[in-house]
């Protein structure tokens, strides 16, 4: 089947042309991710002519998916997402070129595998993974293409796009719901999806007016908003002159999953107490709790800590969450095992 016969309806438009559609013929794209978003951004971006993609998933179709996951059938519960949704895009276009990851994309791998593609889209929905993505993007200058649904809203916009903020720079902690632990109305990730694919056609094509300095909102109840969002973060620890995450740390660092923390609350957080001697307050069993201020400089706690012989738990805490477990990560590389972060 010829190319002008199958975009003909595409290609008659005076705005997208022949021009536009090599661009999104020769684009290559990565979806991380399909379930309710992902599922429509594969879909038209499939159908409209990008014929070079990568997926991530390593998932298998459950019944409860059906509701928002819209290219998978009921005869397709509990095989894999993966090969559905390829089968599902070869049947439609036989002239995409898929190309698959079985897997779960963790930190350790995430450069080798974005530094394929021209465009990263996150159709995620676990904070830690985001921030595995958006960090990667950051540090191979990718564009970050976002998109979120939780119970009857969602979120849509690109970060790390000329100098605009990314993903850490407007949520700094790790306190993003999602649709796991929400809810989400069947049809919002199927909008949202859609709303992503056609920012990553605009990125292809050159047009203008992309979301990449203000996040797109739509709500079941109040229709569409736009956010301007803030500036670049001046001390966000992967896109700014202060930053602790980089290209030799990253694939290395402890920081994206919480096996790196200790799961309870202490009504009392005190300051360095390890200024003048190791002789240290007991708190729980002789756990020895610091907390790092934000003026604190990373490598000379480490310097500090790191040759200090202390058979207790050392718990580090921090305002923000992401500080403590840079410098637990760190003693934890250089031999200073029993080091833990504090979580909410």
């Amino acid at each position: 089947m010829t190319t002008i016969s199958r975009y003909d309806k595409q290609l008659i438009l005076s705005e997208f042309g022949e021009t536009s559609q090599n661009k999104i013929k020769n684009a290559k794209v990565l979806i991380i991710g399909i379930g309710g978003i992902g599922n429509p951004v594969l879909m038209y971006l499939s159908s409209m002519g990008f014929e070079n993609i990568g997926i991530i998933e390593y998932d298998t179709i459950e019944l409860s998916n059906l509701h928002r996951q819209v290219i998978y059938k009921e005869s397709d519960i509990g095989l894999s997402k993966l090969s559905c949704a390829v089968n599902f895009c070869r049947e439609r276009n036989s002239n995409v070129k898929i190309k698959i990851y079985s897997l779960k994309i963790t930190n350790s791998i995430a450069l080798t595998i974005i530094s394929q593609y021209d465009i990263i889209i996150d159709c995620t929905d676990n904070i830690f993974t985001r921030y595995i993505i958006n960090d990667a993007c950051v540090l191979l200058k990718k564009p970050y293409f976002f998109g979120s649904a939780i119970e009857t809203s969602g979120q849509v916009g690109v970060f790390n796009y000329k100098n605009s903020p990314c993903l850490r720079c407007i949520y700094p902690q790790n306190n993003m719901p999602t649709c796991e632990s929400t809810g989400v109305l069947g049809i919002i990730p199927s909008i949202i999806g859609n709303l992503l694919a056609l920012e990553v056609v605009k990125f292809a094509c050159n047009f203008d007016g992309l979301l990449s300095s203000k996040l797109l909102n739509f709500d079941l109840f109040h229709g569409f908003t736009t956010i301007n969002i803030p500036k670049k973060n001046d001390n966000c620890i992967v896109c700014s002159n202060n930053a602790y995450i980089n290209v030799h740390n990253y694939s290395k660092l402890d920081i994206y999953q919480p096996k790196c923390v200790i799961k309870k609350n202490y009504d009392i957080l005190l300051n360095d107490i390890l200024l003048n001697d190791i002789l240290l307050n007991d708190i729980d069993n002789h756990d020895k709790i610091i907390y790092i201020t934000p003026d604190q400089s990373i490598n000379e706690l480490y310097d500090k800590y790191i040759n200090m012989n202390i058979s207790d738990k050392l718990i580090f805490n921090c305002e923000n969450k992401i500080r403590s477990k840079i410098l637990v990560n760190k003693l934890r590389q250089n031999g200073l095992a029993n080091t833990w972060c504090i979580s909410d």
